[in-house]
């Protein structure tokens, strides 16, 4: 193909002059950022040390080592992330690990204050000192000297051992909806980017290679790529001395010798851009799905973006990425824009990719993406609109709205991200030292000053230069079958050229609705007296009881909160009704927020909120026993809040349009994301006798879908949210009482009490009698998860009993133990398991205290091996269960957690912008209203044999019930 040619020549030239550019001395290359103490080792190694003014002790370090997935051998899959993992086994100064339990009991931190992750770019190792601890500091540095020193032992037995951890990691992260953007993308990103590896988008694919590839093959990769000159350390935090730091850092890292004919290391990202134009088609089977429509097509056209990429170290690399990243987000809202209407057949999305940044098939840094999703054979007609809309603002630049508001936005983000946090310092200098990122000092007044001096036509003079016409690599996904495979890249390119040649006129943005209520509806609401007023002599709110039964509460407070909230509510909900008259109740919030109010449809509203000149957030709900509306925004916009709550309970809009395309999206939803978790947590309640199960992509709620109907769920909708005398709500914030109270008599005390009378209105839940435990559940694995590796164990201990505030901080002490306790002896005991979970409190729906403790665990061998393994499981959990009984744990421990809830209360709990929360279970389940001063004696007077009093309690046999789903 000519084009193709004729391009790949203009690329090339224009990567060699990049590449020699590279080479030589970067005149324009922008400072380092002074405050930062910058060094490079004789070895290759380099370090960044930046002290902050932060009010806190606390430090973070993070060492970084090039390469991570994208230097990957064929042979090696996942050995990346596999060898992160294995850093936290045996080294040479550390033979039991890094988190062995005495180990963190000397460092005085917790087991996740060390982390890792792995990209295709990048292994980073993340270690947080919570506060002054130099010995703590000093280890931190020896352990990170290990591994890129390669003193990391990586030992058989300990590979083995990680091996079903790995799979069960993976096995955690993945859904058991699978839709065909997420099963083709692994295809085309091997068959576009050199850097990805075409290995199978299959789960057990994965876990046989887990479970059999060679410990060498891992060997291999550490000492091909862990090393000195591949590698960079941040610290960054509340540092007095940096002198003192960076010795040591020199003391520890200097000692690494220099590598001597070190594998040569590939940049794939070069390797991409440098070659011709890809294009690449996956055909994905049917299999026996249900529910997608066959003719679904998936579109990924990528843009590279080379000089920018190449100016990375200078001042026009940082101006060019903020323009792409305006360009993109004009186009994004534009393309939602063109989406609006109900049952689109197509949908689509762009992204500038950056640092940490990646989209659909393409990762390579500077790179314009964008994903369209077609289905009903609009294939053509979506990528045609989408590239019109691109040559549309190509053409004809931005608005003058558009850019005044993306301005003032912009510049807002700037101010507001000069002061930043340890974490996002170390990310910008770890864009420095991987990509070659400049860093200036105060890097974002040094954008601010010339982004706030554009005018318009500068603007869109710069945007122009960076439109492409034609896309440099297409990827193109379908169902086997689909007519589109059978086209080449000359008809697809042929497409797109055709739509970027055919004429576009100038921009015109939706009309946004002047308000949500005419002026004459307004001033035809009524200011209802109240029937009620009194103050609380706990919580020192003002009661008002309005005419129509509504009690409004009103606690507004002066400082740390920004702006108001209201939460109404009622408790009654959907378990009132029966049959399928429930599934209409218990979906028909949702169907009323696509539909919209009045005679605004959702789109009108969305534009609408967003002309505002800040956020206004409400939405309505109905769960199994409650049934509510929340709302919050600032002081600006509260009318507008208040008229969003009124029009919601009192004008729901009907339309059957809008109705099944909810419909349809609920179905598609659910093959794509459903999570088989949920679907056991469900069962769990269900067989315990708590029935406020959960709706969100699982099995429940897509059976329940075909028993919806549009006429009854506005039925149930309106008589739920018409019972106003069951009605309470809360307004919290800082505001003007008399302000507000003047907004609940005109908005919500014309709100009608339109209740049913022919139904009853008691529906609160009854307690459960369980039978004694301990009792094991088998639940079997719904329909999108069978096939599925691994199992999921879990155990729920329960006590039935009344609300106790002193209780329930014991439980949450008792669950921050056993979770910070079992993760690391399950771990150190060799069992696969990736990350338990432990959660628990006070159910209040159910009256009754629980502690519910999930493992995903994957076994190996055959079934009796299986089964002896899951045993071994259960009997360590147990022990460990036992050992918090008995006391056997370590005082510092103790004390960690105890400080945990004691910040968890006093800045969480009565944090100014938590009393709403509190107000809430205040009027909801009469829970007391307490005082930060009773709080804060109570946990400090707690002791160790407190907790094991409280376990004793709690995790007795007879409590217990275990459930099993998976193989």
């Amino acid at each position: 193909m000519k084009f193709n040619h004729i391009y790949f020549i203009l690329i090339l030239i224009g990567t060699t002059l990049s590449v020699q550019c590279q080479k030589q001395p970067k005149n324009d290359t922008i400072p380092l950022d002074p405050s930062i103490r910058y060094g490079k080792l004789a070895n290759g190694f380099t370090y960044y040390i930046r002290p902050t003014s932060s009010s806190s002790d606390k430090i973070d370090m993070s060492l970084v080592l090039k390469g991570g997935a994208s230097i990957q051998d064929m042979d090696q899959i996942d050995i990346a992330h596999f060898l992160e993992h294995m850093a936290f086994k045996s080294s040479e100064h550390f033979p039991l690990g890094i988190k062995a339990p005495d180990q963190l009991d000397s460092l005085k931190i917790g087991f996740f204050d060390i982390t890792a992750s792995t990209s295709k770019y990048y292994t980073k190792y993340n270690f947080e000192i919570p506060n002054k601890n130099p010995y703590a500091l000093e280890k931190a540095v020896l352990w990170f000297k290990d591994i890129v020193g390669g003193d990391l032992k990586l030992t058989t037995e300990e590979i083995d051992a990680e091996r079903g951890i790995l799979s069960q990691e993976r096995i955690g992260k993945s859904s058991a909806g699978a839709d065909l953007r997420e099963t083709s993308r692994i295809g085309l990103q091997s068959k576009i980017d050199p850097g990805a590896r075409n290995w199978r988008n299959d789960l057990n694919y994965y876990i046989e290679y887990h479970r059999t590839f060679k410990p060498e093959i891992l060997r291999r990769y550490y000492n091909d790529w862990y090393r000195p000159d591949l590698s960079a350390l941040m610290v960054v935090g509340n540092i007095k001395d940096v002198d003192s730091v960076e010795a040591l850092v020199k003391k520890r890292f200097s000692k690494i010798p220099k590598p001597t004919n070190p594998r040569k290391f590939m940049n794939m990202d070069s390797m991409y851009f440098i070659q011709e134009p890809q294009f690449a088609k996956v055909a994905v089977p049917l299999g026996n799905q249900d529910n997608i429509d066959k003719q679904q097509v998936i579109f990924h056209l990528g843009y590279r973006d080379h000089y920018t990429k190449a100016k990375l170290h200078a001042q026009e690399g940082l101006r060019r990425e903020l323009l792409w990243n305006i360009l993109s987000g004009v186009l994004l809202t534009r393309t939602r824009h063109n989406e609006e209407q109900y049952n689109n057949d197509f949908s689509g999305f762009n992204k500038y990719l950056t640092y940490k940044k990646a989209f659909g098939i393409f990762q390579a840094r500077n790179m314009f993406t964008i994903f369209i999703d077609s289905k009903n054979n609009s294939a053509k007609e979506g990528t045609e609109r989408t590239i019109r809309l691109l040559r549309q603002l190509y053409q004809h630049g931005l608005l003058e709205e558009e850019w005044n508001m993306l301005k003032k936005e912009e510049i807002q983000q700037m101010d507001r991200g000069k002061s930043k946090s340890t974490s996002s310092l170390i990310e910008e200098m770890s864009s420095h030292f991987i990509y070659g990122e400049a860093l200036p000092e105060d890097k974002n007044t040094y954008l601010r000053g010339w982004f706030k001096g554009l005018s318009l036509t500068q603007v869109n003079e710069e945007i122009k230069a960076l439109i492409p016409a034609i896309p440099d690599d297409i990827g193109i996904a379908a169902y086997e079958g689909n007519s589109i495979l059978s086209l080449n890249q000359t008809d697809i390119r042929s497409w797109i050229k055709d739509a970027w040649n055919a004429p576009v006129e100038a921009y015109r943005p939706p009309e946004v609705p002047e308000s949500l209520m005419q002026e004459k509806e307004v001033l035809a609401l009524t200011k209802p007296d109240y029937a009620g007023k009194s103050t609380n002599q706990d919580t020192g709110a003002q009661e008002l009881l309005l005419n129509n039964g509504i009690k409004v509460v009103l606690l507004p407070q002066k400082e740390g909160v920004e702006g108001i909230k209201v939460h109404g509510f009622s408790p009654i909900g959907a378990q009132c009704y029966k049959g399928d008259d429930y599934f209409s109740a218990i979906h028909s919030s949702a169907i009323v927020l696509n539909s919209g109010i009045a005679d605004k449809d959702k789109f009108d509203i969305s534009r609408y909120l967003a002309s505002r000149s800040n956020k206004v957030k409400v939405h309505p709900y109905i769960n199994v026993s409650e049934t509510g509306i929340k709302g919050e925004t600032t002081l600006e916009n509260m009318e507008t809040m208040f008229q969003l709550i009124y029009l919601y309970i009192r004008k729901p809009r009907i339309d059957q349009n809008a109705f099944s395309d909810w419909k349809k999206g609920e179905f598609e939803s659910y093959v794509k994301g459903h999570i088989l978790r949920n679907d056991m947590d469900n069962t769990m309640k269900s067989l315990t006798g708590d029935y406020n199960i959960n709706y969100n992509n699982t099995t429940a709620m897509v059976e329940g879908l075909p028993m919806v109907t549009m006429d009854k769920a506005y039925e149930h909708y309106k008589d739920l949210f018409g019972r106003t005398n069951d009605f309470t709500f809360i307004i919290t914030g800082d505001y003007n009482k008399d302000v507000v109270i003047n907004m609940a008599q005109k908005y919500l005390g014309n709100l009608p009490d339109r209740a049913s009378q022919n139904q009853s209105r008691s529906y609160k839940q009854k307690r459960v009698k369980l039978d004694n435990g301990p009792i094991l559940f088998e639940i079997p694995v719904p329909k999108y998860g069978e096939g599925k590796e691994g199992m999921v164990y879990a155990e729920k201990y329960i006590v039935t009993k009344n609300f106790d505030w002193r209780e329930r901080i014991k439980v949450n002490v008792l669950v921050a133990m056993m979770r910070n306790h079992l993760i690391t002896v399950l771990r150190n005991q060799g069992f696969s398991v990736y990350t338990p979970f432990v959660f628990g409190g006070y159910n209040f729906e159910a009256a009754r205290y629980e502690i519910i403790l999930r493992v995903d665990f994957n076994a190996k061998g055959n079934e009796v091996e299986k089964e002896k393994q899951f045993r071994l499981l259960q009997e360590a959990i147990h022990q460990l269960l036992g050992d918090i009984k008995k006391g056997t744990i370590n005082k510092n421990e103790v004390e960690r957690v105890l400080k945990e809830i004691d910040s968890k209360y006093s800045t969480g709990l009565f944090n100014n912008s938590k009393v709403d929360e509190r107000l809430y279970e205040y009027y909801r389940y009469d829970a007391p209203w307490l005082s930060k001063s009773e709080v804060d004696i109570y946990i400090k007077s707690l002791i160790v044999e407190d907790i094991m009093k409280t376990a004793k309690k709690y995790l007795a046999k007879d409590h217990r019930y275990e459930f099993i789903m998976g193989k």
